[in-house]
C-alpha cells in the first residue's frame, strides 16, 4: 500500500536491488589469483608465444633444446595483475587486468603450467617452474 502511494520510492528500491544483485554476481565471478578465461572461443597462443615458453622451460630445466618441450594446450586468459596472478611476497605488482595465455607443456616426463602476457615477453611458471623473478624476453 505504501509503495502504491510513492511509486518513486518503489522505483528507487528496485534500482538498488538490481545494482546490489549485479555487484554480487561480479564479485563471485572474479576469483582471487586469476580472472576467468575470456570465453569458450578463446584463442590459442600464437606460435611466437609458444616458442618463447618452450625456450623458457628448456632454460629452467637445463634441456639441450627447446624442441624437447611439447606444448599440450594453450588458452587465452586475463590475469588479475601485472605479475600474472603469481606475484611473490616481496614483489610489487600493478593491479591491472593483464591479458595473456595459460600454457601447459610436457618436458622430461613432467607437466608444467605457465602463464604469459599477450606477446610472451613475460612468462611465469607455477609449481616446479615457480621462480621469484619472471622471465622477460630482452629481444
Amino acid at each position: 500500500m505504501y509503495m502504491e502511494k510513492n511509486p518513486a520510492i518503489f522505483g528507487i528500491v528496485i534500482l538498488i536491488l538490481l545494482i546490489i544483485g549485479g555487484l554480487g554476481w561480479y564479485v563471485w565471478t572474479a576469483p582471487s589469483g586469476e580472472a576467468p578465461a575470456l570465453d569458450a572461443t578463446s584463442q590459442a597462443a600464437p606460435s611466437a608465444v609458444e616458442s618463447a615458453v618452450r625456450s623458457y622451460v628448456a632454460s629452467r630445466l637445463s634441456l639441450a633444446s627447446p624442441g624437447e618441450v611439447t606444448v599440450v594446450s594453450s588458452v587465452a586468459k586475463d590475469w588479475s595483475d601485472s605479475c600474472l596472478g603469481l606475484g611473490g611476497i616481496a614483489e610489487s605488482c600493478a593491479a591491472v587486468i593483464t591479458s595473456g595465455y595459460e600454457i601447459v607443456v610436457i618436458a622430461r616426463g613432467g607437466e608444467y603450467h605457465l602463464r604469459t602476457n599477450t606477446d610472451g615477453s613475460v612468462i611465469r611458471g607455477t609449481g616446479a617452474l615457480d621462480v621469484t623473478a619472471p622471465f622477460q624476453d630482452k629481444g
